[in-house]
C-alpha cells in the first residue's frame, strides 16, 4: 500500500509539473512524465548526471518533447558532459528559433565549450530577438570582457539601465572592463557604486581597495580596508593586511594591534606572525621574533623558518634551545644542506667540535660547491688545533678563490699568530687589506704580523689604526697593548690590557696586566686609572643612590642612612635621612662659577656644633665630586698604595672588579 501511496503522488506531482513546463495542447506520455519529473527532482538536488539520464529516458517516450531539451542541455552541461548538451540545445534552438533565452543558451553552452566565436554569434542573435535580454546582455559582456572590452562595457551599461537585481554584481564587472580600458576614475566610480548599493559586497571593497593600492594611493586603500575589517572582523587576511599597510607607514603599535587581532582570528596565520615577528625585531625582542615564526601555520614545512628562529633563539642567549631546533630541524630535513651547515655552526658554538667537524666533513663531500661549508670546516679545524687540516682547506678555497679577502686575512693571521711562515702571512695579509683597505680587523692582522716579525714600529701605527676602527674587539687592543709593552711604554700598554680584560676576561692577559702595574710608578696610576674609568665608564651626567654613613666623633659612631647625589658641573649633595626616610640635614658642595660653594645643615640633634664638622664634611663632599669628575690630580698629589689611591689622610679604594668604593678619613688633628 505504501508503494502505491507513492506511485499516486509521484503521478500528481508529474501532472503539476506537466501543466508548468508541457505545451498546452496536445497529448502527455506518461512515462516522459514520470522520468521528466524524477529529472527535475535530482536537478534540484544539485544531482546533475542523474538528472541528465533521466531526462533522455523521458526524450526516449518522447521525442518531441520541446519543454524537456533545455533541461537536458543544462543538465548535461553542468554535469561535464559538453557534447551531450550542444546537442540537445543545437535541437531546441532549431525547434523554437524565436525565442531569445534558447539562444542565450546555446552561447553559454559555447563558451564553456571555448568556441568562443560560435558564442558570440548566439548571443548576438538572443539580442536580435530581445535587445533587452538581461542574461543575454550579462552573459555576453563577460565574454567579451577580454576579446572585446569596448563592447563589453556597452552591454553592462546597457544592462545598469535597466536595474536587473544582480546590478551590483554589474558595476563590479563593470569596473574591471574600464580598468583594462585605463578609464580608471570610471573603475573607481563603480566599484564606489557597487558598494553603495550592496554595503555587505565585500568582494567589491577588497577589489576597490587593492584599487587604490596598485594606484599608490594608500591612505585610501587603508581606509577602505579599515570599513571592511569592521564588517568583516574575523578575517585574518585582510586583518594582516592592515597591519602590513601601518608598519610600512611607520605606525607600529597600530600594525601591532591588527596583527594581534589577525593571530586572535587565526593563531596560525603566516602574514600575522611574520609581521608581529618583525615588529618583535624592530623592538630588541629576539626571542618574541623566535616564538612568533615557530607559531606560523608555515612553520612545519618551510626549513628556512627553522633557521631563522634558531637564528633568534641564539640572538636572545637561548643558545642550547637554538641549537635543540637545528637538531630536530635536521631530522625533519637530513638532506637540507643549509639547515646542517647551521646545525654544525650551533655544536660547534656549544663545544661539540668534534661533531661540528663531521657535519661539515659529510656536507662538504655532499655539496662540493657549498664554499661556506668549506671555509667554516678550515675555521672549526683552526679552533681545533687541526692547523695542518685547517692551512690545508684554506688553500683549496684560495685556488678557486685567490681574491677572497676573508679566507687571505684568516690563513695570515692563523700562521701569524703561531709564529709559522710570517712573511708568507704578511703578502696573505697584505693582499686582504689592499682587497678591503678600511677593515680594521685586516689591519690589526697586519699590524701583528709586523710585531711578530720584529717590526714594532710598523706595527705600532697599524695596530692603533685597528683599535680606532674596531674599539670593540679585545683581541685588537690587547695586540696593541703588546706594541706599546713592547717599546716600554708600560703605562699605554696597561690601559690596552684592561680596555681588553674589560670586553672579554682572560686570566692570562688579567696576570700580565697586573705584572706590568708593578713596572708604573706609583704617581702615574692615578692618570692611568682615570684615563682608564673615562674610557670605561664615559663619565657620570647625573648619579643618584642611597647610602649608609658611619659618622665618628671621639668615642661616639652615628649610623645614618643617606641619600647621595651628583649633577655634572652642578655639585654634590649628601642629605642625612631620619625616620620614613625623611631628610633631616644636608652637605652641599656647589659649583659657583669656577669656585665651589659649600653649604651645611645645623639640626639640634647633632653631638658638636655643626660648624665643627665643616672641614670633614667638605673633604668628603670634594672627595666625591672629584670621584665622579674623574679628578683624580686636583690638589695635592695623590700616590698609589697597593689598590687605594691616597692624599694625605683621604684614601679612594678601586675594587678589583672597578666598582670604586669611597672611604674617607679625617686625619689626626684635622
Amino acid at each position: 500500500m505504501k508503494n502505491k501511496h507513492f506511485f499516486l503522488l509521484k503521478t500528481a506531482l508529474a501532472a503539476l509539473l506537466l501543466a508548468a513546463c508541457a505545451p498546452q495542447a496536445g497529448a502527455v506520455d506518461k512515462d516522459a512524465a514520470l522520468h521528466f519529473m524524477q529529472g527535475l527532482l535530482y536537478e534540484n538536488s544539485g544531482k546533475d548526471a542523474e538528472a541528465f539520464s533521466e531526462y533522455k529516458k523521458a526524450l526516449v517516450y518522447d521525442k518531441n518533447a520541446v519543454y524537456i531539451y533545455g533541461h537536458a542541455a543544462r543538465a548535461a552541461l553542468r554535469s561535464g558532459d559538453y557534447e551531450e548538451a550542444l546537442s540537445w540545445c543545437e535541437k531546441l534552438v532549431k525547434a523554437e528559433p524565436a525565442k531569445a533565452e534558447n539562444w542565450t543558451l546555446l552561447g553559454g553552452i559555447n563558451w564553456a565549450g571555448r568556441n568562443q566565436s560560435a558564442a558570440r554569434r548566439a548571443y548576438d542573435k538572443a539580442l536580435e530577438l530581445d535587445p533587452d535580454n538581461a542574461d543575454a546582455l550579462y552573459q555576453s559582456a563577460s565574454m567579451l570582457s577580454m576579446l572585446d572590452p569596448d563592447k563589453s562595457a556597452e552591454y553592462l551599461n546597457r544592462l545598469i539601465k535597466l536595474n536587473p537585481p544582480n546590478v551590483p554584481e554589474v558595476h563590479y564587472k563593470l569596473a574591471l572592463v574600464c580598468y583594462k580600458l585605463g578609464k580608471y576614475d570610471d573603475a573607481v566610480r563603480n566599484l564606489q557604486r557597487a558598494v553603495e548599493l550592496a554595503p555587505d559586497y565585500m568582494e567589491a571593497r577588497y577589489m576597490l581597495a587593492q584599487f587604490y593600492e596598485s594606484r599608490g594611493s594608500t591612505e585610501s586603500a587603508l581606509g577602505v580596508y579599515l570599513q571592511a575589517a569592521d564588517r568583516d572582523p574575523n578575517n585574518p587576511a585582510v586583518l594582516s593586511h592592515i597591519g602590513g599597510m601601518l608598519m610600512s607607514s611607520g605606525k607600529d603599535a597600530e600594525a601591532q594591534v591588527y596583527f594581534e587581532k589577525a593571530r586572535a582570528a587565526d593563531k596560525g596565520n603566516h602574514e600575522a606572525n611574520f609581521g608581529l615577528a618583525l615588529l618583535a625585531e624592530k623592538r630588541g625582542d629576539y626571542l618574541g621574533v623566535a616564538t612568533y615564526l615557530r607559531g606560523s601555520d608555515t612553520y612545519a614545512r618551510d626549513p628556512g623558518l627553522w633557521v631563522r628562529a634558531s637564528y633568534y633563539l641564539s640572538r636572545s642567549g637561548a643558545l642550547s634551545e637554538a641549537v635543540s631546533n637545528l637538531a630536530q630541524a635536521h631530522l625533519k630535513w637530513p638532506e637540507n644542506p643549509e639547515i646542517t651547515y647551521f646545525y654544525a655552526l650551533g655544536l660547534q658554538d656549544t663545544g661539540k667540535t668534534a661533531e661540528a667537524l663531521e657535519l661539515l666533513r659529510d656536507l662538504q663531500k655532499k655539496q662540493p660547491d657549498f664554499r661556506d661549508a668549506k671555509l667554516q670546516y678550515a675555521v672549526v679545524s683552526e679552533r681545533a688545533g687541526k692547523v695542518q687540516e685547517a692551512e690545508r682547506v684554506f688553500r683549496e678555497l684560495l685556488e678557486k678563490k685567490p681574491d677572497d679577502a676573508f679566507t687571505l686575512n684568516y690563513l695570515g693571521y692563523m700562521l701569524a699568530d703561531r709564529s709559522l711562515k710570517l712573511e708568507e702571512a704578511r703578502m696573505l695579509i697584505a693582499k686582504a687589506v689592499a682587497l678591503e683597505p678600511d677593515n680594521g680587523a685586516f689591519i690589526d692582522s697586519l699590524g701583528w704580523v709586523e710585531f711578530k716579525l720584529g717590526h714594532a714600529d710598523r706595527a705600532l701605527p697599524l695596530l692603533r689604526r685597528a683599535g680606532a676602527m674596531e674599539n670593540s674587539d679585545p683581541s685588537v687592543w690587547e695586540h696593541l697593548g703588546e706594541a706599546f709593552a713592547a717599546q716600554g711604554r708600560n703605562g699605554d700598554a696597561w690601559f690596552c690590557y684592561r680596555i681588553s680584560l674589560n670586553l672579554q676576561f682572560s686570566s692570562r692577559l688579567s696576570k700580565k696586566a697586573a705584572a706590568l702595574e708593578k713596572k708604573i710608578p706609583d704617581e702615574e696610576m692615578p692618570r692611568l686609572y682615570a684615563r682608564y674609568l673615562q674610557a670605561r665608564y664615559g663619565g657620570y651626567d647625573s648619579f643618584s643612590a642611597l647610602c649608609k654613613i658611619t659618622v665618628k666623633a671621639g668615642l661616639r659612631e652615628f649610623y645614618l642612612d643617606g641619600l647621595l647625589r651628583y649633577k655634572a658641573g652642578g655639585g654634590v649633595w649628601l642629605d642625612f635621612m631620619g625616620p620614613m626616610f625623611t631628610p633631616v640635614w644636608t652637605l652641599r658642595l656647589l659649583k659657583d662659577g669656577g669656585a665651589d660653594k659649600f653649604e651645611i645643615g645645623d639640626p639640634d640633634f647633632m653631638p658638636e656644633p655643626a660648624e665643627d664638622l665643616r672641614p670633614f664634611a667638605q673633604s668628603v663632599l670634594a672627595l666625591l665630586g672629584q670621584y665622579f669628575d674623574g679628578d683624580y690630580q686636583s690638589g695635592a698629589p695623590w700616590k698609589l698604595s697597593g689598590r687605594k689611591l691616597e692624599r694625605g689622610g683621604e684614601q679612594v679604594s678601586l675594587g678589583g672588579d672597578d666598582k670604586a668604593s669611597i672611604e674617607t678619613m679625617l686625619a689626626p688633628g684635622a
